[in-house]
């Protein structure tokens, strides 16, 4: 599983929270069912940060050095959707889904982008899954996206929930 979480300054606040909280869930999950998760951080087109989450003796000290850290920058769904598309067309992450959790203010607007994610995830079994936190826009995210859940703050209830991505990931 490669987790792109949305690192810019737009998701200061509540949704940075939610943002880390959902990291922690997702590490706890995956390694409960034996998976493994690569979480890459991202904001502006030349700002990223990857965090393997493999390395079962280096867990704590990655998921640490994430908690701390503080969101700034921009978005760039583009540069982001392009690390994600890097990572499962190679050999350590082939054909992984992907889970994107982002307050939505950006725009993927780069076409051939578009274009070679869906076409790699017809000739894989990859997946695209969005968690849009604090909006209820998408940005384009679904040209690319096979499902996405937008969580208002303050709006959840138990149909607007991120369990049906929880479940989702259970799946495998």
């Amino acid at each position: 599983m490669i987790a792109l979480i949305d690192a810019s300054g737009s998701m200061y606040g509540e949704p940075e929270i939610l943002a880390k909280a959902f990291i922690l869930m997702l590490a706890k999950r995956m390694e409960r069912e034996g998976r493994n998760i690569k979480v890459i951080l991202f904001a502006a087109s030349d700002w990223k940060l990857e965090i393997d989450l493999a390395d079962k003796k280096k867990v704590a000290k990655n998921l640490l050095d994430l908690m701390v850290r503080h969101f700034e920058g921009y978005t760039d769904f583009n540069s982001a959707l392009r690390v994600g598309l890097e990572n499962v067309k190679g050999k350590e992450w082939h054909a992984a889904d992907v889970i994107l959790f982002t307050d939505g203010e950006s725009n993927l607007n780069n076409v051939g982008l578009i274009n070679e994610w869906n076409d790699f995830k017809l000739r894989t079994s990859s997946k695209i899954y969005t968690l849009i936190v604090n909006n209820d826009t998408a940005g384009g995210l679904e040209q690319v996206s096979d499902k996405i859940w937008t969580l208002p703050m303050g709006k959840w209830d138990v149909e607007g929930s991120p369990s049906g991505l929880i479940k989702l990931i259970a799946k495998g």
